[in-house]
């Protein structure tokens, strides 16, 4: 999922080989559409954002996200 969140472009990913969620900066102003765990794109490799862990709150980002 891409997403701006305090002016900030960001991509969020769940990886199902790590069972662990990715929130990454997206610093090349691109739609990512397929992402790994270690945040490597067709576009070049994002910097994971520090202060969410992997693995953490993909359980409430995937309720939000979810609901129609």
């Amino acid at each position: 999922m891409n997403a701006v969140v305090g002016g900030r472009a960001i991509v969020v990913a769940y990886d199902t080989n790590f069972q662990s969620l990715g929130v990454y900066y997206n610093h090349t102003n691109l739609e990512v559409k397929s992402i790994d765990f270690w945040g490597n794109t067709l576009h070049g490799k994002l910097e994971r954002v520090e202060s969410v862990k992997a693995g953490a709150y993909w359980m409430i980002w995937a309720n939000f996200f979810s609901r129609d």
